[in-house]
Parts: C-alpha cells; structure tokens; sequence
C-alpha cells in the first residue's frame, strides 16, 4: 500500500500532529493506525516522527514537543497518584473505573500541591480548567458532564512515569 492509500491519513496525522494520543475510543482512526500500523510508521518516519504503540494500546508521536503542558500534566498526576495512594486506594481502579468528580480532585487541598501547581504555572481555577481541557484534546481524559471525568488508556504514559520515579526513590532509600 502506497502512503497515499493509507485510509484516514489526514485525520489521523492532524490528530498525531498535535500531540493527542489516539486509543480504541477515537474509532475509525484507531482501527487505521491498527490495521496498517507498519505503513504509518514509515509514513511518520519519513515526516521525522516516530510512532510509537504503548503496551496499554495507544498510539502516539514521539518527536512532539510537549513543552510546558508535558510539565503541568506530570505535576498533575503525580498529585493524584500520591493522594490516591494516601487513602489507600487501588491508583487504576480509582482513575479508570469510574469518573473523579471535579470538586475531588486534591490538587488544591494541601499547600504542598498548591505550591507545586503553581511551580508548573497553574495557580488558579481557570488555569486548572484549561489544563483539564488540553488533556481531553490529547486524549488522556474525557469530561463526563456533571459526573466530573474519567482517565482514558493514553493516561498509563504518566502512570509509568510515576511508577518510574517511584521506583528510583525507593533504590535510593535502599542504599
């Protein structure tokens, strides 16, 4: 199949191209990536991308630079896995089971989060809002009207990262 035949390339490129990550629940374009995910790849190849299949089943570019939103969504999640895990709850049945309404959401709470919220330039609720609406427009959540929102697979990235920085302070705590 010629590049030019790849069903769905524009869309799925315009989708790719910003930064969003493309899992089972965005529908035509994820069957595209899935059943010619080879032609994809040498087509993002060729355009300096790398396409890159997470083991949670997601696609997404590497090569586009997150900037300071790829900070902000860390602090984010780092916030929320250490609350989740303070009440000692399970972090993925809690994100991925059912919706987090917005007024739950620690962030805020304590002054520590607060500081660290506002270290990445997030310090007010409009703030918090729009970070919340550029993570729906990547892919990692999806707003469940009044009911708050709910985590989509593209959110495990963040999760690993946590897991990753977790794992590397408890060998530091070992030695």
């Amino acid at each position: 199949m010629s590049w030019e035949e790849l069903p769905l390339k524009k869309e799925t490129f315009e989708r790719l191209r910003t930064g969003r990550h493309v899992s089972h629940t965005d529908g035509e374009c994820y069957r595209a990536l899935c059943g010619n995910e080879e032609e994809y790849r040498e087509f993002f190849a060729s355009l300096g991308f790398t396409l890159t299949r997470h083991n949670r089943d997601f696609f997404y570019l590497q090569g586009i630079s997150g900037g300071s939103f790829s900070a902000r969504a860390a602090v984010f999640f780092f916030i929320l896995v250490e609350s989740i895990s303070d009440n000692g709850e399970s972090v993925t049945e809690v994100l991925f089971d059912s919706p987090i309404p917005l007024n739950k959401l620690p962030h805020f709470e304590r002054e520590r989060y607060r500081k660290y919220m506002a270290e990445t330039g997030v310090e007010t609720e409009e703030a918090f809002e729009n970070l919340l609406k550029r993570m729906q427009r990547l892919g990692f959540i999806e707003f469940q009207g009044d009911e708050g929102i709910i985590f989509r697979d593209p959110s495990y990235r963040f999760l690993d990262l946590c897991a990753e920085i977790a794992a590397e302070e408890k060998d530091k705590a070992d030695e």
